[in-house]
């Protein structure tokens, strides 16, 4: 593996990758109002946030679960990350290169008609937790 930031060995790499790769399960804090002095208000992570800092390239958007076998050509490898919000499970974000540009997307699945949400598996068969 080569190191994405200058300087780094991989192993330092992997550390830091490793590192960043908690943050995408807790809540960040905003700013709370003088009444609630002592108590933290909790909002979610922006999952394009947590791409941003753990890859350093912008998330590109989603991809359908029943388009996988389309995106396969495109696949350079998934990446799991747990989460805890909308529910607590393991998400798959892809890495893909197509058209000569890197991008990283998340798998989706469909819920009604229009909408989609996140593909958020219980557990990872076959991978340490």
């Amino acid at each position: 593996m080569k190191s994405k930031i200058k300087g780094m060995t991989d192993q330092e790499y992997t550390d830091h990758i490793k590192h960043l790769s908690i943050f995408t399960d807790c809540k960040e804090v905003k700013s709370v109002p003088s009444n609630t002095k002592g108590k933290v208000q909790r909002k979610p992570i922006n999952l394009a946030r947590a791409v941003k800092i753990m890859f350093n390239q912008k998330f590109s958007g989603s991809i359908r679960k029943e388009h996988i076998s389309w995106w396969k050509q495109y696949w350079i490898k998934p990446v799991y990350l747990q989460i805890i919000y909308p529910k607590r499970g393991w998400i798959t974000l892809a890495k893909i290169y197509r058209e000569g540009k890197p991008s990283i997307r998340v798998i989706t699945s469909p819920t009604s008609s229009a909408k989609r949400e996140l593909l958020v598996y219980n557990k990872l068969y076959g991978k340490e937790e």
